[in-house]
């Protein structure tokens, strides 16, 4: 009998065990078995890290989305998280961005989440750089803000989630295994059945395992679920040229050249990324373009010429979608939110051809690809969809909470992990 089960092993995870009492007796289905998974259609950067590393790419629970070229998604099943691929931008959000203030005092209680979970880890840049000439005022170039390491180890850069999590997790008892379902046993305990066919029992649940990973939790364990629906902000992806000069005027070599924000008061209305590929691995542009990684390639960097073109994400207020889960078949569908033209995206195109740019294509990410998963709601027969966090608290009553991004309603362009975070420890604090 454990005093809390605390089912995740991701970034959200992390931040509630920072806010957990240490004298409890606290168990942690970490999740991190991974299925086998077939090598198509695994997103390029998933294959290549964990290719380079000689690791398997812990995914699972594959929903399909339509037959070849539709791309599936995966939950997550690696200690870590989606954070052991990309994840290094590590931004806080601004007092006019959509943090969540029903969970926090204030502005300054949100910050000081952030610095709780902030002191875990080691970050670099994100420093202001110098304004290119032809860019608006409202326009601001940075270094990007980066989580490069632990509080331990300052050089750890995609294995820092997963050492965190491994940090946090000492005093607890760990199970490396998949949670399956949550009901209640013949104690009036709540019973999490584990993949190995055992159950473990406690007073408390906290669901942190990624917003598939507890969807597909919550499907399993409530009765009459028919399906799931949630957001993802599924950005565009822009292919330009003209932009190295722009790149090399900064010294810092990393695969995250440059951030550029557009910014109305307290709110960031547009983030975009712009990528360095000669500072990346010659396998992801292979992966990338072809298809296939080479293990005599392992640990080579591309060559300087590679970054003649520059790949530049762009996020907006308009760039987000919605997915639906139909519980019966596994299967997803979705659109992205309807408009007719997203004039941000527009005007982010023509000011980066004022500072040089030549942009030869652009288009939205593949559906559910953005992996900024947020806004969980469940269906059941005969009833009206429900927030997840609703839907868990009359079912449960409030023995069984969810504190991953499923619970977030909304999310702002710039990247939401670090929000995720401090909401996570936030809510177990208000436990």
């Amino acid at each position: 009998m454990f005093d809390t089960i605390l089912i995740g092993s991701g970034p959200c995870a992390l931040a509630a065990l920072t806010a957990l009492a240490p004298e409890q007796d606290l168990a942690v289905v970490t999740g991190a078995v991974p299925e086998p998974q077939r090598g198509q259609n695994i997103h390029p950067k998933i294959q290549v890290v964990a290719f380079e590393r000689k690791e398997n790419p812990g995914l699972a629970d594959r929903l399909e989305n339509g037959p070849p070229p539709a791309k599936p998604i995966f939950s997550t099943a690696a200690l870590g998280g989606l954070a052991n691929y990309w994840g290094q931008l590590f931004v806080r959000y601004g007092y006019d961005d959509p943090y969540m203030t029903s969970v926090f005092e204030n502005y300054e209680t949100y910050l000081a989440d952030c610095a709780v979970i902030e002191g875990k880890f080691a970050i670099s840049g994100g420093s202001e750089l110098s304004r290119p000439p032809n860019l608006p005022e409202e326009y601001f170039v940075h270094q990007p803000r980066l989580l490069t390491g632990t509080a331990r180890r300052h050089d750890a850069g995609l294995f820092s989630m997963r050492q965190a999590v491994e940090n946090l997790m000492s005093g607890a008892k760990v199970y490396p295994l998949r949670a399956r379902r949550i009901s209640r046993n013949h104690h009036s305990f709540w019973s999490v059945k584990l993949s190995d066919g055992k159950s473990i029992a406690g007073r408390k649940i906290l669901l942190a395992a990624g917003v598939l990973g507890t969807a597909h939790i919550v499907v399993s364990s409530l009765r009459d679920v028919i399906g799931v629906s949630l957001c993802d902000h599924s950005p565009y992806m822009a292919y330009a040229t003209g932009l190295g000069k722009l790149i090399k005027a900064f010294p810092a070599r990393h695969f995250n050249a440059l951030t550029i924000e557009k910014r109305d008061g307290g709110r960031c209305a547009m983030f975009a990324s712009i990528y360095n590929m000669s500072a990346a691995e010659m396998n992801l542009i292979l992966a990338s373009t072809i298809g296939r990684a080479f293990s005599l390639l392992r640990g080579v960097s591309a060559p300087s010429f590679a970054s003649i073109a520059q790949p530049v994400q762009i996020s907006t207020d308009s760039s987000y979608s919605r997915l639906e889960i139909d519980a019966a078949s596994g299967r997803f569908s979705g659109s992205n939110f309807s408009i007719n033209r997203d004039r941000t995206l527009e005007e982010t195109l023509d000011k980066l051809r004022g500072i040089g740019a030549k942009v030869w294509h652009c288009s939205r990410i593949a559906l559910g690809h953005g992996f900024h998963y947020h806004a969980l709601n469940i269906c059941r027969k005969n009833s009206v969809e429900q927030p997840v966090a609703e839907a868990l608290a009359q079912w449960s009553a409030g023995a069984v909470s969810c504190v991953d991004a499923s619970v977030l309603p909304m999310i702002g362009v710039r990247p939401h992990t670090l929000t995720a975070m401090a909401t996570a420890r936030r809510l177990v604090l208000r436990e």
